[in-house]
């Protein structure tokens, strides 16, 4: 058995969530593998791993150059905030809405979100096993294996606020595990913001964050050329006026399509929100 065929089998055996790899494995007299730098994305390919002549020199996914981690954050993402947004009251509501919501330029008719480390810090497909329970305030679910997870920090009040300023929420997502995925989006709740933040002060019931999802949600392994084209034919709302965020570069070949594609490496954020917005003007010719 050669180096690659061992390799193969490591990585399978490590993606098994009871598998715990040794620090490092020996593959040939002078060559010792640090398992625990492997990605577990399912996207990584061996023949990254290796060059002709010298053998294995890196395991990178080569769609995503930074291995991900599981955030051990309970809220999911980074305990700092990373993108609070400038806001401005609108007549239409008493929330304080971002200024790049309501500065009277023209804003993309549909976002479309990846979901895995773009609205939560995690593969569903890699890291969840179900069934899946919620907390008390739906805040967070647990899987079987008792572990917790969350949205990034900011990603509840986004869901939240982008429909106030007319625009409606797709999903792209390539996971193998769309029922999964499926699940976390009825289970995770989205909180009416409180008084501090602009809220009414009015109690205001919770409401699951699939619920804000008004256009095609396309979860299914795939390009994503296939759940743009499908998320045309259901909306009618052209390529053009399209903006999605997600995690890996390649999939900008939806940019091909004439979409706008802002990547995220932590997380959706306003201020991804924000720089995604503008890039979209940018390329319809509006400053701001």
């Amino acid at each position: 058995m050669d180096g690659q065929d061992v390799l193969t089998k490591l990585i399978a055996s490590s993606r098994n969530r009871h598998f715990t790899p040794p620090p490092t494995f020996k593959l040939g007299p002078s060559l010792l593998l640090n398992l625990q730098q492997f990605p577990t994305s399912p996207v990584l390919r061996l023949s990254d791993c290796f060059a002709p002549t010298t053998g294995l020199i890196s395991c990178s996914s080569p769609t995503d150059p930074m291995p991900k981690k599981l955030s051990k954050n309970p809220q999911g993402g980074s305990t700092t905030n990373l993108g609070t947004p400038s806001t401005s009251t609108t007549n239409s509501t008493s929330l304080s809405l971002p200024r790049i919501l309501t500065d009277e330029l023209p804003l993309p008719k549909l976002i479309v979100f990846d979901l895995d480390y773009t609205l939560w810090p995690f593969w569903v497909d890699t890291h969840v096993s179900g069934p899946l329970k919620a907390n008390a305030t739906h805040s967070a679910v647990t899987d079987r294996h008792g572990e917790s997870f969350a949205f990034y920090q900011d990603v509840p009040r986004i869901l939240y606020t982008l429909p106030l300023a007319g625009i409606k929420i797709a999903v792209a997502s390539r996971t193998s595990a769309p029922d999964l995925a499926r699940d976390m989006l009825k289970l995770l709740h989205v909180p009416p913001p409180s008084a501090e933040e602009g809220g009414s002060g009015k109690k205001e019931k919770t409401k699951r964050a699939l619920e804000y999802f008004d256009a095609p949600l396309e979860i299914y392994p795939s390009s994503k050329i296939k759940h743009f084209e499908t998320i045309f034919k259901k909306t009618g709302i052209p390529f053009t006026d399209m903006l999605f965020f997600d995690d890996e570069s390649r999939n900008r070949e939806t940019e091909s399509l004439g979409v706008t594609m802002q990547l995220v490496r932590d997380g959706v954020t306003w201020n991804e929100i924000e720089k995604g917005v503008k890039e979209w003007r940018k390329r319809r010719g509006h400053s701001g």
